[in-house]
């Protein structure tokens, strides 16, 4: 088998943009408009060809930061690794993944994950890598509504008060209420605003994002809801509710139309998940399967830990310096 492995060319991004989205390894989150222009790194496509089909590849960002090479995971990035094409038998696809990963270990760390239902447990992998299950959960097409009594009551109270759902593509919209809610929850939001509009203006002339808003007439938007999506999932990248007006129960009604609408389109509705316990609980009321999906980390140890050891000595000798010179200014004051 005469595999070549090679790096994309930029003009070739398009061309690895159609690969992944008729791969059932490929998502959204793999494309160049996602991955394109990042401030964390510049956007590198390892790939991997048989004669001159592409069969496989690996979208990178490097950063290049404090003496180390990383190959860094996205903000708002869940799946980010080897994308192969579909059927390839179990020797074919070693060797693909053991070529593309062969090219990250001229870097000082990098990590990768995978699809839920994918693993890599079976594969050679060329280092050992430190291995962990993230937990998300995933509505199929095929499933019918199984959602809570509760929860079904909530749905009702809020159509029967008035809240109604529409599509928007408007930033500032978008972003307000999003912040909003990061800040609730004490984090900041992944995204400064130019640089969130860049990348989903980006993605909504792709085709690849949707968001609905719940307004209510006496109050006008008081949530919002995010989606990317692309040939087989539907991602529930964020929310955002005005907490001021919770009780209308806008979050539970824009959830169930984001499911109907991926459903709609034969979609799985992947929720994301999430470490936030109340909100993993919040996604468990509408019935979803609980799934896993693997996350791997492999760190040169030495390098990372001599320029870890170079990094701290110049910073103390820094202080040092900064306090010895402060003790100087300090005494001359006396005097």
């Amino acid at each position: 088998m005469a595999l070549v492995f090679r790096e994309l060319q930029e003009q070739e991004f398009t061309d690895w943009d159609r690969f992944c989205g008729k791969q059932k390894t490929g998502t959204v989150f793999h494309t160049s408009p996602w991955l394109k222009n990042r401030k964390e790194g510049e956007l590198h496509i390892s790939a991997c060809f048989d004669g001159m089909q592409l069969i496989g590849g690996f979208p990178w960002l490097l950063n290049k930061r404090l003496g180390l090479k990383r190959v860094v995971k996205p903000r708002l990035t869940p799946y980010y690794g080897p994308v192969w094409k579909n059927n390839l038998d179990a020797t074919t696809l070693d060797h693909v993944i053991s070529g593309l990963l062969n090219a990250m270990l001229d870097y000082d760390v990098f990590s990768m994950s995978l699809l839920p239902g994918y693993s890599l447990s079976e594969i050679n992998l060329p280092v050992p890598c430190r291995r962990r299950n993230i937990r998300t959960c995933l509505r199929y097409p095929d499933h019918p509504p199984n959602y809570s009594k509760g929860l079904n009551y909530e749905i009702r109270r809020a159509a029967l008060k008035g809240v109604v759902i529409s599509e928007t593509d408007d930033p500032k919209v978008i972003y307000s209420l999003t912040l909003n809610s990061f800040q609730r929850i004490g984090r900041p939001h992944p995204f400064g605003f130019s640089e969130f509009d860049r990348l989903f203006s980006t993605m909504f002339k792709q085709n690849r994002c949707s968001a609905f808003k719940a307004e209510f007439e006496e109050t006008g938007i008081i949530g919002i809801q995010l989606l990317l999506h692309d040939s087989y999932r539907a991602y529930n990248i964020m929310s955002g509710i005005d907490w001021n007006h919770k009780k209308l129960n806008a979050g539970p009604l824009l959830m169930t139309h984001s499911i109907e609408w991926a459903h709609q389109r034969g979609l799985i509705f992947d929720f994301e998940g999430s470490s936030i316990e109340p909100v993993f609980r919040f996604f468990m009321r509408f019935g979803p399967e609980v799934v896993t999906y693997p996350l791997l980390v492999y760190a040169n140890t030495r390098r990372v830990k001599w320029l870890s050891t170079e990094i701290h000595e110049v910073i103390a000798c820094f202080i040092s310096k900064n306090q010895i010179s402060h003790s100087g200014r300090h005494q001359q004051t006396l005097k």
